[in-house]
């Protein structure tokens, strides 16, 4: 919609004198380039761009699970054009006969996925342990400040850091500075 007004705005404002004035024109153009660039998204530029880790991960789940969102390009993950810190995040989510809840999925109960271990993807050392974020109803965001709500970040490797987010309340098994090793359950 605001694109439309927009354009519309633009039309309307080339056929009035006072904008047909030569300088007026080249602003309105980059006003509407800027503003048109600006509204897509581009994959967050990485120190590790082309620097594959040296260490192996796994799943941080047992069993059948999909991928819902997972990749570094826009079209396998929503989350790499617009959110720098989740670049190459993976969702996971557990089906169970074609659908990932049971009902209507109005409880956090409903989901296949809810309950579920969380192992660890890789060995390491705890470096930040959130447990005690309320678990939000299905569909409800959580605040700014609780993006990742409850969550553990592991590092993996000198520099190199991984996180596990959106785990359930109380159930992280962990701490800050605690070793695990890969496949350790977690939360």
């Amino acid at each position: 919609a605001s694109l439309a007004i927009l354009v519309v705005g633009a039309i309307a404002c080339f056929r009035r004198p006072p904008l047909r004035q030569k300088g007026r024109v080249r602003a309105l153009i980059m006003v509407v380039l800027v503003i048109g660039i600006g509204m897509t998204p581009f994959p967050y530029p990485s120190s590790r761009e082309h620097e594959p880790s040296q260490v192996r991960f796994e799943l941080p789940v047992e069993g059948p699970w999909k991928v819902y969102w997972g990749g570094d390009d826009r079209e396998a993950n929503r989350y790499a054009g617009f959110f720098a810190d989740r670049r190459w995040a993976l969702a996971l989510v557990r089906e169970v006969d074609g659908a990932t809840h049971a009902g209507d999925g109005a409880a956090l109960l409903d989901y296949h996925a809810y309950g579920q271990p969380v192992l660890a993807p890789a060995g390491g050392r705890v470096v930040v342990a959130v447990g005690d974020v309320p678990d939000h109803p299905p569909g409800e965001r959580g605040s700014r400040e609780a993006r990742y709500g409850n969550h553990l970040a592991i590092e993996v490797a000198e520099g190199e850091y991984l996180f596990l987010c959106h785990l359930q309340e109380g159930s992280l098994t962990v701490g800050v500075g605690d070793p695990v090793a890969p496949g350790q359950p977690l939360a």
